[in-house]
């Protein structure tokens, strides 16, 4: 789990691993994705946008999100890897609270 405080905070690293069939950290020969929704909600608070590389060799990618804007409350972000074909994703929950 993701928990930011908007007093102490301004932005948020979304992050997550990749892994190939063979369980070795690699890049995803298409992308690799992520879209944030408010749990209680179908709506899109972060369209599908592309993560950036934070390391390579242990596939290791980022997006960081700006939440000065955001209303605080529970989110998820849902990451998404495509590789030779094959769509992985992956889920990460996120608190963002006004105060401590």
């Amino acid at each position: 789990m993701i928990f930011a405080i908007k007093t102490l905070n301004t932005s948020i690293e979304i992050t997550a691993c990749y892994f190939n069939d063979a369980g070795e950290a690699a890049a995803p020969d298409t992308s690799a994705k992520v879209r944030v929704y408010p749990a209680n909600s179908d709506t899109e608070t972060v369209a599908e946008t592309n993560m950036t590389v934070k390391d390579s060799e242990t596939g290791f990618y980022k997006y960081v999100w700006d939440i000065t804007s955001v209303t605080a409350g529970y989110y998820i972000a849902f990451v998404k890897f495509v590789d030779a074909g094959k769509t992985i994703t992956t889920q990460q929950p996120i608190l963002i609270a006004d105060t401590l």
